[in-house]
């Protein structure tokens, strides 16, 4: 996935274009919906859930480029993602990935 090279507004129009099929996917997999997520989070959270299904090796910094907000505002997502169960990390920093927890 090259969606880095790409500018924000392209990859945003993307994720949107894309909604019904992130959203299916959340929904058959994980029990996630959309809807809850963009309601209880905001929708830079779904755009980050959607990525990390892309490609669960991205980091802060790359989903940031992505989307266009900092590295910093992308831990802070992560962060809070992981506190409420929705996501964990596995395995190290550098070598790790991120896992969308089943409900």
């Amino acid at each position: 996935m090259d969606r880095v090279s790409k500018g924000k507004e392209e990859n945003i129009l993307f994720l949107r274009d894309n909604d019904e099929v992130i959203t299916g996917y959340l929904v058959k997999h994980f029990g996630l919906f959309s809807e809850e997520i963009r309601t209880n989070f905001g929708e830079n959270y779904l755009f980050t859930i959607a990525l990390i299904l892309l490609d669960k090796s991205l980091t802060a910094k790359k989903i940031g480029d992505i989307i266009g907000v900092t590295a910093r505002t992308v831990e802070n997502y992560l962060a809070k993602l992981q506190k409420k169960k929705i996501i964990e990390r596995k395995g190290a920093d550098k070598t790790g990935f991120w896992q969308i927890i089943k409900n």
